[in-house]
């Protein structure tokens, strides 16, 4: 277990900013745990990810309605590091606070200035026009934008 001041990362929630289990949040609330920090689903902790795409492994963007969240973890921290479906970490934090709702647009943009493989993992986990993904691919090499394309088509049609 380490200390950090602030991580800045992503956290995504059922729409209205309730978690998996049922529990609300409000923007701009910071919540703290009491007792030993442990992750997991029957943890004690506050999970987020440093990247967007990686907080979609948690909740399905294909087929829900979301919201994605920035926000600052700090306190002690415990970080998971995973190869499932490519490379991604995890934080399970003392101290949260929820920053803001991203937009559509907002969430678009990160979205936009991803590396090929971040954008990969993104598109298996976020549901996208054909023009947000044309939009998003388009300064790629040909060949990236080929493979991009048939992982959304296998993912998303």
């Amino acid at each position: 277990m380490e200390h950090i001041n602030q991580i800045h990362g992503y956290k995504a929630f059922n729409k209205g900013l309730t978690n998996r289990y049922g529990f609300e949040f409000e923007l701009g609330k910071l919540y703290s745990i009491e007792g030993e920090l442990q992750g997991g689903n029957h943890g004690n902790g506050f999970h987020f990810c440093k990247n967007i795409e990686d907080v979609l492994r948690y909740f399905d963007g294909l087929h829900d309605d979301i919201d994605i969240c920035t926000v600052i973890g700090s306190g002690e921290y415990l970080l998971k590091e995973d190869e499932y479906y490519g490379y991604y970490d995890m934080y399970v934090t003392q101290h949260l606070e929820i920053l803001k709702i991203l937009s559509r647009e907002e969430i678009l943009a990160e979205m936009n200035n991803m590396h090929y493989k971040r954008l990969e993992r993104f598109i298996k986990g976020y549901k996208l026009s054909e023009n947000e993904l044309e939009n998003s691919i388009e300064n790629m090499q040909p060949i990236q934008q080929k493979d991009l394309r048939k992982v959304y088509v296998y993912y998303q049609k």
